[in-house]
């Protein structure tokens, strides 16, 4: 490979890297629980829905332990993002299962073309009757590209 070829691959490695889409979301650790989101699904030709997987380390006696998990979906854009909805599911917690958001939010973001769609998921626990934890800090999951009309 050439200095010059060398050097224009590095530039764009260094561009797309800078440019890329973000790397899917880390963990969430609140109190006992981890939650760690998914990136967003469309379920019908107008409606897109958030989801994360939830597990808590062994749960006081039943209905002791509640999460709430609150999904954003937002239509990602080159000049600024799109919110398109909130929607934030509690439950008692047995050890582990999938979370969804229990209704579809509309992700017909973009007039023409397909739509990019990513979630922004923060929770908050409860345990044994103690006020709720504060919300943790967001985390974006990878961007989604589909079709919605």
């Amino acid at each position: 490979m050439t200095r010059g070829a060398h050097a224009l691959l590095t530039a764009f490695v260094l561009a797309a890297a800078l440019l890329g889409t973000p790397a899917a979301a880390h963990a969430l650790t609140v109190g006992a629980c981890t939650i760690t989101p998914m990136k967003p699904e469309r379920v019908s030709s107008t409606g897109a829905r958030a989801s994360a997987a939830l597990s808590c380390a062994p749960a006081p006696p039943p209905g002791l332990r509640a999460v709430q998990v609150e999904f954003t979906l937002y239509g990602d854009d080159p000049v600024g993002d799109d919110r398109l909805g909130t929607l934030t599911h509690g439950a008692n917690v047995p050890p582990a299962q999938r979370i969804r958001t229990n209704r579809n939010i509309r992700c017909d973001e973009d007039p023409i073309g397909a739509d990019e769609l990513y979630a922004k998921v923060r929770a908050r626990v409860q345990e044994a009757g103690a006020p709720f934890s504060a919300w943790s800090r967001p985390q974006r999951t990878s961007t989604v590209r589909m079709d919605c009309d």
